[in-house]
């Protein structure tokens, strides 16, 4: 029995990636072979991850004969960063042939990188990469969406509490696996930004908007006002217009096309930022900007 539990497949976690970037703590059970947890500022404990969102970058920073690809992998939170060589055959032939840009979804294994005096960072060593599309990819925001909440309310209930115990947590209504991550999330974190992630959880919403022009004229969602609204859908326009060979439009050309047009030169610059942000640009390579 000891054996099959400790050989049991890991449960993989939906967490966005600002979750996961801010991850600053990792534990390992004492047991011999016992797998490592990242703890997330939510209380997230994750050995595995499940993270779908657009590859914006696969470069192999190995050799031909024996390749090894660090890829970007963006969601509406911001970036993942994976790495696989030659003991990842299978997702090495994946990466191998993505193209940039494309949805994916990626199953791995979390890993952190410690320098010495410094904070962790984290990545992840993908066992599966598959090829997805934007419907795929809006299940898995509102999945992930749910999943973040529920730690979200966990971990304000637990930090409400004089004495926070696993039991009543899970009396409440909260999964075992959830209440133990709150407290350990808790007991490591001085500081948890509570009120940052409830506000991060706009930008996936936003992008599960059906129609995007809905999305880019919306006054509601994250406050955007109409001029931003306007400003975003016209910069997107002249971005597709300018990318006549499909290696994206040259940033100088389009600031350029700003100057001819009376745009206002520094809030377009922070509105390329927000969109790049957002995931609906990315740089394929430098000074040029393309649309997902």
């Amino acid at each position: 029995m000891a054996d099959q539990t400790r050989n049991r497949r890991e449960v993989a976690w939906r967490i966005f990636a600002r979750e996961y970037n801010a991850s600053r703590y990792v534990i390992k059970k004492e047991e011999e072979m016992a797998p490592s947890y990242v703890i997330s500022p939510l209380g997230a404990m994750a050995n595995r991850v499940y993270i779908s969102g657009v590859v914006t970058e696969v470069e192999n920073i190995g050799t031909d004969n024996e390749p090894f690809w660090r890829v970007r992998v963006t969601d509406p939170t911001g970036v993942f960063y994976l790495s696989a060589g030659q003991y990842q055959p299978e997702a090495s032939k994946t990466i191998s042939k993505l193209k940039v840009p494309s949805f994916v979804s990626v199953l791995g294994k979390t890993r952190t990188y410690t320098p010495e005096g410094g904070s962790m960072y984290v990545s992840i060593l993908p066992e599966t990469i598959v090829e997805a599309d934007r419907s795929s990819r809006d299940l898995w925001i509102l999945d992930t969406v749910k999943k973040t909440r529920e730690r979200l309310n966990c971990i304000t209930e637990a930090l409400a509490m004089e004495s926070p115990v696993e039991e009543e947590l899970m009396e409440m209504g909260f999964p075992r696996v959830v209440a133990n991550g709150a407290l350990k999330a808790i007991e490591m974190y001085d500081k948890i930004p509570l009120e940052e992630f409830r506000e991060m959880l706009l930008d996936p919403l936003r992008t599960l908007t059906e129609a995007e022009d809905e999305f880019l004229t919306a006054q509601a969602t994250r406050g955007i006002s109409e001029e931003e609204s306007s400003l975003r859908k016209e910069l997107l326009r002249l971005i597709e217009e300018l990318d006549t060979n499909g290696e994206g439009a040259v940033y100088q050309e389009l600031m350029e096309k700003v100057v001819e047009l009376k745009m206002d030169r520094d809030e377009t610059e922070d509105t390329i930022t927000k969109l790049l942000d957002d995931g609906h640009l990315f740089e394929p390579v430098l000074g040029r900007l393309k649309r997902v």
